[in-house]
């Protein structure tokens, strides 16, 4: 077991992040196990929100269950510091409401006050209370510890891989509306004969394969369910831009038929 990680986009590192999370710094954090408890240090260029609080260049004590977002968008999950600390995590304690969690060197929680509670780090890095627990009643954990439920990494991950029709159907004006500038070139383009025309189609496959991710790191949203929320309508909007397009369209053309 390890009493110091790293965490970055070095290939290095203990825990790599995906090289296209361009905001999160090569050598963005570490991660190290003290007498105080596990200690994460920021030394990057964006800084760490942990628990919607901004650390950087900086030194904390976290603990189970904190919500740890790298430059502000990638997730750290304990599920991936738990084999690297489960097993030598001393005993600390943290404040939650009017109860004090005290974590053992096995990663088992008591409450000092009350009823004993959930253990915070299993052996599958999932709660055991959570397990055994109703959604309703998982979800109300969550309140009554202070924190908000999160999409899973890999959900992010595979929202950012998926077509983007908004930005498809769109094209310019989406990717100026998300500080994506050089499509603008492209309208110059598509006033000359068959290149526009060309160039156009191109750029909005381009867009469509890649306007999630370009969307996400604009920095346009504050969270996951936001950004979705937004594509969603971007897509609509796009949807009744095709259909009145192809209305104009077909209406044009049956104008010049009936003249002829």
């Amino acid at each position: 077991m390890m009493k110091r990680i790293t965490i970055g986009r070095n290939p290095q590192s203990d825990i790599v992040v995906d090289a296209y999370w361009e905001t999160v710094s090569n050598e963005h954090a570490d991660v190290e196990l003290t007498d105080e408890g596990l200690c994460y240090r920021d030394h990057s260029t964006n800084g760490t929100l942990i628990n919607k609080k901004r650390i950087h260049n900086a030194s904390i004590v976290i603990y189970p269950r904190d919500e740890i977002l790298l430059a502000g968008k990638w997730q750290l999950r304990w599920e991936a510091l738990q084999p690297f600390f489960a097993m030598q995590q001393p005993t600390v304690t943290q404040p939650v409401g009017r109860s004090t969690i005290r974590l053992n060197a096995a990663g088992d929680s008591q409450a000092q006050h009350g009823r004993p509670t959930e253990n915070m780090v299993s052996g599958r890095g999932v709660s055991r209370a959570t397990e055994q627990s109703t959604p309703r009643e998982a979800n109300g954990l969550a309140e009554n510890f202070g924190i908000e439920n999160s999409h899973s990494q890999a959900e992010v991950d595979q929202a950012l891989c998926k077509w983007n029709w908004g930005a498809f159907l769109c094209g310019w004006i989406w990717a100026v509306a998300h500080k994506c500038w050089w499509p603008l070139a492209i309208v110059l383009v598509s006033w000359i004969p068959y290149l526009g025309v060309v160039a156009s189609i191109c750029l909005a496959v381009y867009l469509g394969l890649n306007g999630s991710r370009i969307a996400w790191r604009s920095g346009k949203y504050s969270d996951f369910e936001a950004f979705r929320k937004a594509q969603r309508t971007w897509a609509i909007a796009g949807i009744v831009l095709f259909v009145l397009g192809f209305i104009y369209t077909a209406y044009t053309v049956d104008a010049i038929l009936s003249q002829i």
